[in-house]
Formats: structure tokens, sequence, C-alpha cells
């Protein structure tokens, strides 16, 4: 009986002592967040500096231009991000949430002209709704700043995720001449980890696939077409190939890929990270 009781006593102990060990474990993966970005396009260079309060990301600074984005929660849901030019509000997005999935987005953007430095200040929202196929539509309203009504825009995007990741776009061009332009954008994945996961409620509130997915984009494929009337003209597929870096951890570290400049040359784009 004595030995029975010392068997169970060494395997509690076992177990407890995994799972405290497991615990520690997910504690110190959740701390893993980034604090600088450095972006490399073409031949300009900028540095994103991130601050947080524990996982919540409190303020995204950018060297370029002097922007700044602060965030605001609200329990543990981003609900506002304001976009600051020096001391001038730029942008302000709110998000409305339902069952702790954003529906709607209304967004306040004050343009500035350059010479009078009058600010004009335009409205819009953006609605999020679900397919019964599993998609998920965006669809953009401008919103009338003294009538308060909204008119739906001629374009919108539908949102294909799997296993987390944003796989599939299909952008809806607005009509140019009577030109309907359509764009279908592939992504594919590594199986390492986003160097936004950690950071809460941030995937929530972005629908781009690098910062809403679990994973990092390692190929895109992009399809174009037009149409008028009856006649459709499908355009060549682009294909992007990303070149990544992880660390020991298996977050990335760097992203590069190559786009054509549109003179026959190509511009490196690269993203680099750092989590202390």
């Amino acid at each position: 009986m004595k030995r029975t009781i010392t068997l169970l006593s060494i395997l509690f102990l076992m177990f407890a002592s995994c799972t405290k060990d497991n615990e520690n474990s997910q504690n110190q993966e959740s701390t893993i967040l980034p604090k600088k970005i450095i972006k490399t396009e073409g031949t300009n260079t900028y540095e994103l500096i991130l601050s947080y309060n524990e996982n919540k990301i409190l303020e995204e600074n950018n060297s370029l231009d002097n922007y700044k984005y602060v965030y605001t929660y609200t329990d543990d849901l981003i609900t506002k991000k304001i976009l600051f030019k020096g001391n001038i509000i730029i942008n302000v997005d709110e998000y409305i949430y339902d069952n702790g999935k954003v529906k709607n987005i209304i967004t306040t953007k004050n343009s500035i002209d350059k010479i009078t430095g009058v600010i004009t200040t335009y409205k819009s929202k953006t609605i999020y709704s679900d397919n019964t196929n599993g998609t998920i539509t965006e669809q953009n309203y401008s919103i009338d700043s003294v009538t308060g009504i909204e008119t739906k825009l001629p374009e919108n995007r539908i949102l294909t995720y799997a296993n987390g990741n944003l796989v599939k776009e299909v952008k809806n061009s607005l009509s140019y001449n009577t030109i309907t332009y359509k764009y279908t954008y592939l992504y594919e994945y590594d199986n390492n980890k986003n160097p936004f996961k950690n950071i809460l409620g941030l995937n929530k509130i972005s629908s781009n696939s690098d910062v809403s997915s679990s994973n990092n984009v390692i190929k895109t494929t992009t399809l174009s077409e037009s149409s008028k009337g009856s006649t459709i003209v499908l355009y060549p597929n682009i294909y992007t190939t990303y070149e990544t870096k992880y660390s020991t951890n298996s977050y990335l570290k760097e992203n590069k890929y190559s786009y054509s400049d549109g003179n026959g040359g190509l511009e490196t784009y690269t993203t680099q990270y750092f989590y202390e």
C-alpha cells in the first residue's frame, strides 16, 4: 500500500512539473514581440519602433515623415487606432465588434492642403459580412460629413481564410470608362510564426496577409482581368516569391522580395524584425 502511494505521488509530481514547464514556456512565448522593424523599399529605408503594455500594442512610431500610430483598447480588443503626423491627427479608425469579430470600421480622415493649411475631413465605413460559403466580404462606403448619408462604393474584397491564414483575396475594382477590373491574390505560407502573432487583438483589426495571418507568406500569385460588357481580357499571372530567414525560435527575422519597377528593372523590398 505504501509503495502504491509513493508511485502515485511521484507520478503526480512529474505531471505537475511538466504542467508548470509548459505554462512557463507559453508565458515566455507570449512575450516575444517585435520591438523594431526596418523596411527597405527600393532606395528608401525607414524604421518602425513599437511599444507595448505587456502584449498590448500602445504605439508604432515611423521614422518616415514623423508618422505615429496610437492604439486604444477596450478590455482585450483594439477599439481605436489614430495616425498622427507630428501633433496633427491624420486618420482615425474606430472598430466595432460582434462576438469578438470586427463588423464595422468607421474611418475619419483629415486631408491638409499643403499651400493653405486648410484641413478637410472625410468619413468612410467598412462593413464585414460572413458569406454562406465561408468567405468574408469587405464592403466600403463613403459617409457625407453633413448629412451622414452612406453611399456604397463600387469596389469590394472577398476574403478566404484557412488554418488561420488569409489564403485568397479577390478585389473587384471600380469601373473606369465602363471597364471593370478584378484582381485575385493567392497566398502560400510557411509553417513558422508570424512576428505579430503575440500582439493582442492586432490580427482582428487587419485583413492584410502579413498581419492577420498565423504564418508567413512565402509566395503570392496575382491574377488580373478586365471586362467591358461580355468581353473579358486576362492578363499574365504575376508570381512573387519571398526569401525568408528565421530566428532560433521560428519567428520571422527577414522577408525579402523583388518587384518590377515598370521600367524593365527590379526593386527589392526587405523587412527585418527585431524582438529585443
